[in-house]
């Protein structure tokens, strides 16, 4: 890495309070997340789980909420030829876990992914993948509260072909007009937008599949002198189907049931530690069309003249579809999740095993090897399948994971937070 990292917080909060509800803290860095810090009944709730420093994040990868690409999660290693329309290429995942005896896995991107590069931030008249009216859109928020980063990846790196051109915006929203839903006080919303293309001069085609590591604990920060712990968060995620994973922790192609009532079923939500997994990771399958919900891979065409920045922005989707949804009794803190992706990859954590440190407002100390233990977090990721590329599933109309020229890449999650007071 050429560059020294950019490790200074962009700091991001809903404008014109006194005390913001929420505040958010990015790093030009592998565009991590720090902190997501909620304002409410006059005590502050950092809901996200981060080390003690942010140097931390540079010199070991611990995945703590960063971006992730070009290809989020697991690919086989190799070199493999890819067909979108007439156009040919050649993808090569580089191997990256030869330390855990895995060495035909490449993960996160590769040894040097998304997440290890600086980002530049622009501004809004800066942005090449954002249209001009969805630039009008983001010029009336408040300039406190967006921030927009872009990376060009150029053709060959990591092992895939084409220059993508990437930009992912960052907004802390107001707190809507109606303040109080079903007895909790809304607090505003986060939203991350990811645009990507590609640029000429390389491979025309690209796999593209990018989410954020982000992992939640919505009591850490108010329960002082205990480890944080997520298994008694309550999760809901409107899924019937996962991934089957391999011994290896690849996909096997297949896509099995979630048995009602069984340790994978969470569609009418339930605590983590209800009906405990061994270890929390999987990749679940929203119940819904893919045409339900605005497109991945968006025509040059239909972007210049579609404001599809509008309808995220708005909060009207948060009361019809709500495919994931985490609540916390003993913070009152809830959160609903808004996306156009097929489904989330969901984590809690396990891998951390004491790593490291843990920020301060979580108990932690600047010791090394005092960081989270057991499951300290839900880390809710939202992309394609792992391995769509290379298995049926990304073969379906609408499915494939690759990026033409001519193409905007279009993802984004939005997470609404309420607080429910205590009675």
């Amino acid at each position: 890495m050429a560059d020294t990292p950019a490790i200074t917080p962009v700091t991001l909060f809903t404008s014109g309070m006194a005390v913001p509800a929420i505040a958010l803290e990015v790093l030009p860095y592998g565009l991590h997340v720090t902190k997501i810090l909620l304002n409410a009944n006059g005590r502050s709730n950092d809901v996200i789980i981060s080390p003690y420093s942010n140097d931390e994040l540079v010199r070991d990868r611990r995945m703590m909420n960063p971006i992730v690409g070009r290809y989020t999660n697991r690919l086989p290693v190799g070199v493999h030829e890819i067909v979108k329309g007439d156009t040919k290429a050649t993808v090569s995942p580089v191997s990256n876990l030869s330390m855990v005896g895995l060495p035909h896995i490449s993960i996160h991107g590769g040894k040097d992914g998304f997440d290890a590069k600086n980002w530049t931030r622009l501004s809004s008249q800066d942005t090449r993948n954002f249209s001009d009216s969805e630039k009008m859109l983001i010029g009336k928020l408040n300039g406190e509260s967006v921030a927009i980063f872009s990376y060009l990846s150029k053709d060959g790196e990591e092992g895939f072909p084409g220059n993508l051109y990437t930009e992912v915006l960052f907004a802390v929203l107001p707190i809507p007009a109606e303040k109080i839903r079903d007895g909790e006080i809304e607090l505003g919303s986060v939203v991350i937008v990811y645009r990507s293309r590609i640029l000429p001069g390389g491979t025309a085609i690209s796999p593209v599949n990018l989410t954020h590591h982000w992992g939640f604990n919505f009591s850490a920060s108010v329960q002082r002198g205990t480890e944080p712990d997520a298994n008694a968060h309550w999760v809901r995620v409107n899924a019937s189907k996962r991934l089957e994973l391999a011994p290896d922790t690849m996909p096997t192609g297949n896509i099995v049931d979630n048995k009602p009532d069984s340790d994978w079923d969470w569609k009418a939500g339930k605590k983590i530690n209800d009906k405990p997994l061994e270890r929390l990771d999987g990749y679940l399958f929203f119940d819904r069309p893919r045409t339900f919900v605005q497109p991945v891979h968006v025509s040059l065409q239909q972007w210049e003249t579609d404001n599809l920045l509008a309808e995220v922005l708005d909060d009207s989707r948060e009361s019809t579809d709500v495919p994931v949804e985490v609540y916390d009794e003993v913070s009152g803190v809830r959160a609903k999740f808004v996306t156009n992706q097929p489904g989330v990859q969901i984590y809690g954590g396990e891998g951390l095993r004491g790593a490291g440190t843990k920020k301060a407002i979580h108990g932690g100390q600047p010791v090394d090897g005092q960081g989270y233990t057991g499951r300290p977090g839900v880390f809710l990721e939202f992309h394609e399948p792992v391995n769509a590329l290379f298995s049926k599933f990304g073969k379906e109309p609408g499915a494939d994971t690759i990026l033409s020229e001519g193409q905007i890449y279009n993802n984004y999650v939005k997470v609404a937070f309420s607080y429910k007071p205590e009675q």
